[in-house]
């Protein structure tokens, strides 16, 4: 039979004793408040209730917050203007967050130790389930190795950490963030907090789309706003990087001949001196990309191994050619088809989980620790020397308009770019789709010029370099740097067994503690201290009738309570299905005998 229709009247201003009057009056009419809009008091022949109706994507979401005169209008007005500000803010109503308003506003004690103890999972993802799933994601070819770890290590920093692992996705807010952000900004960690901006936007992309929402439980990209704390005028963006100069250059080539590194690593570190390219890159370079029999050789880089997607031609000449020579016979009696291979066989790490070239870190470590000079600063001293070049031209800039000496300016930074692959300098879709010119010449000559500065600076450095010094350098900051010294296999296991029996120690507190709790909760309920709802709640239990299956396991009376011999029946339907969950516990209460409990 359908339901009438309730009667709407015009919004107005309500009052307790309108309320009052309202409640006692019988009938089926909706009351909505002047005062705070979207808060209704409906009259129904259950009773009169106050519900909460907004508009949220197209849709009017209503929500029971309570009764009067339980919850007077003041307090109804309090709860529904927090409500209306959270679903807007992208998040839904549920019970867990009605309570928390009623215990802030004192209509509700604080919940017992139960409800904050009991370790039940929540129905959402927690942050750092979140962060796997983003990560996952972005496998597949999607994003590299590498950016996939520096996003996981942003997202999973130590500020971040602190504050957010272990929290239900839903309960974390912009201003959460912010504040991790603004302790950032405080420790002087500027750089860590835009990344920290960047990668929240993404991840709350990712979690708010429609694919992810309902196991995230968020429907909105809050983070959208988030800002990253301002620099103060003496630490601008670049103030900390240390470009090395052309003497440090000239060490790196020294250290790189003089027999001190590997010998793969030696003349990998070389090569990234001469080509400019980025490590990962040198790293996983293949001797078929190495095109050798045409009149310009070149290292044909294919546009899936480029951090931009394109691809990418570097020249040979000079000693890179023959770096490439030497490599090649390396890697054939290796048998790898990597120019630089691996240089510990079958060691497996978490950013080179499939080796056959040498490793990045290999590669970083070997020339940072022997020569103050990691791959990516080379890129930065040979911008800064190519485009310095433009100030020991010969010409006189007075002779020349302001047009022409930026011309020049711009042509400088341009050869740059064809270098260092900032998309070759191609600009607009056309040139990005269309352009696949090589330029080796102009390459080439660029290059030329590059080997042209470093040239003294590396003879130099070879006459005053000392092998011997070197190595025992090396080997220092090596060992400075480890992070754990190495144990032997028998002290790693014992270590591991260590750790195995901490957590087994520690699961078993935690359930001896939950067995204790669950104990004080039955009998506060078959005394009497506690009604069934906070029992409920409690025990995150659905209904009264598990409760009842639950009491009955323990071996409880319920004759005790009259008012239950209603639900007795069915939850005697559900007594075995709980009794075998307990027994399933390595660890839980004593249970009563099969036979005497059926």
């Amino acid at each position: 039979m359908p339901s009438e229709s309730k009667t709407k009247t015009p919004p107005t201003r309500l009052t307790a004793a309108r309320v009052d009057q309202i409640v006692r009056e019988p009938g089926d009419t909706e009351f909505s408040d002047l005062q705070q809009p979207g808060l209704y008091l409906r009259q129904s022949k259950r009773g009169a209730s106050w519900r909460i109706s907004v508009m949220s994507n197209g849709k009017r979401n209503q929500f029971k917050i309570g009764s009067p005169p339980t919850l007077g209008l003041a307090d109804a007005r309090r709860i529904a203007g927090a409500g209306i500000d959270r679903v807007k803010a992208g998040y839904d109503l549920d019970l867990r967050w009605l309570d928390g308003q009623y215990v802030a506003l004192g209509l509700r004690p604080e919940p017992s130790p139960v409800a904050t103890m009991s370790r039940v999972r929540a129905k959402t993802w927690l942050y750092e389930e979140g962060v796997d799933a983003y990560i996952a994601s972005l496998g597949d070819g999607v994003r590299r190795l590498g950016s996939r770890r520096s996003y996981r290590q942003t997202l999973m920093g130590p500020h971040v950490r602190k504050a957010l692992v272990g929290k239900s996705i839903v309960d974390i807010d912009r201003r959460t963030v912010a504040a991790i952000v603004s302790e950032m900004g405080r420790a002087k960690k500027f750089s860590g907090a835009e990344q920290l901006c960047t990668q929240m936007r993404m991840f709350w992309g990712f979690l708010s789309d429609d694919e992810n929402s309902k196991a995230s439980g968020v429907e909105h990209n809050v983070m959208i706003g988030l800002k990253p704390p301002k620099r103060p005028e003496d630490r601008p963006r670049g103030s900390t990087v240390r470009v090395p100069g052309l003497p440090g250059v000239g060490l790196a080539i020294a250290v790189a001949r003089s027999g001190v590194l590997h010998p793969t690593t030696s003349l990998a570190a070389e090569f990234v001196v001469l080509t400019l390219q980025r490590r990962q890159t040198i790293a996983s370079a293949r001797v078929d990309e190495m095109m050798l029999d045409g009149r310009r050789p070149y290292w044909d880089i294919a546009g899936e191994r480029m951090k931009l997607r394109q691809g990418h031609a570097i020249p040979l000449f000079g000693r890179s050619l023959e770096i490439v020579h030497e490599a090649i016979e390396i890697s054939k009696q290796s048998g790898s088809e990597y120019l630089f291979p691996e240089i510990r066989t079958g060691k497996r790490t978490t950013e080179n989980p499939d080796p056959g070239h040498i490793s990045l870190s290999a590669l970083s470590h070997g020339m940072s620790y022997s020569a103050d000079v990691s791959p990516h600063r080379l890129r930065h001293a040979f911008t800064s020397v190519i485009n310095g070049m433009e100030d020991d031209e010969d010409d006189d800039d007075d002779d020349l308009d302001a047009e022409a000496v930026f011309s020049r300016i711009a042509n400088r930074k341009l050869m740059v770019k064809l270098i260092l692959d900032h998309r070759e300098g191609r600009i607009g879709s056309t040139d990005l789709h269309y352009d696949f010119a090589q330029l080796l010449k102009v390459k080439a000559r660029i290059l030329r010029e590059w080997v042209q500065a470093i040239e003294k600076p590396t003879a130099d450095a070879i006459d005053s370099y000392d092998p011997v010094a070197g190595k025992s350098k090396l080997q220092e900051r090596r060992r400075s740097h480890q992070k754990t010294p190495k144990l032997s296999e028998s002290r790693r296991h014992k270590n591991a067994m260590a750790k195995i029996r901490t957590a087994r120690e520690t699961e078993e507190s935690a359930s001896a503690e939950d067995t204790t709790i669950i104990q004080r909760v039955f009998e506060d309920h078959r005394t009497g201290h506690i009604s069934d709802e906070a029992a409920l709640h409690a025990l995150r239990l659905p209904d009264i009738e598990h409760l009842v299956a639950h009491r009955i396991v323990a071996g409880h009376d319920i004759s005790e309570r009259p008012d239950l011999a209603g639900v007795v029946a069915s939850a005697l339907k559900r007594w075995k299905e709980v009794r075998q969950a307990w027994a399933d516990r390595e660890k839980g209460l004593p249970l009563p005998d099969f036979e005497a409990a059926e």
